[in-house]
């Protein structure tokens, strides 16, 4: 159905742009909750490694993806634009 990635090494790229999880659903099944099921699992792994917050990024103007980052307790910090692509992308914070 998908994929997700919990990034436990961070460096400079991913705290401004990609973020510390990366998820991604395939276009045919999308919109049935399969993302909202595969955040909430990276999530409990975060806490399970005994993270207390986690950075989520998603391309500003993905709308989906915003809510369902803020329908998880994502608090949207400020956007920055990635020099490489020119994407303006949107920062939340997680607290777990």
């Amino acid at each position: 159905m998908g994929m997700a990635d919990l990034r436990l090494a961070v460096n400079e790229k991913i705290l401004l742009y990609y973020g510390q999880i990366g998820y991604s659903i395939r276009p045919g099944e999308r919109g049935k909750g399969y993302g909202d099921r595969q955040l909430k699992l990276v999530l409990e792994a975060a806490r399970a490694r005994g993270m207390d917050r986690v950075l989520l990024t998603c391309k500003s103007g993905n709308r989906a993806s915003a809510r369902l980052i803020q329908k998880n307790g994502g608090a949207l910090e400020n956007t920055v634009t990635d020099p490489e692509t020119g994407d303006v992308m949107e920062r939340y914070w997680i607290a777990l």
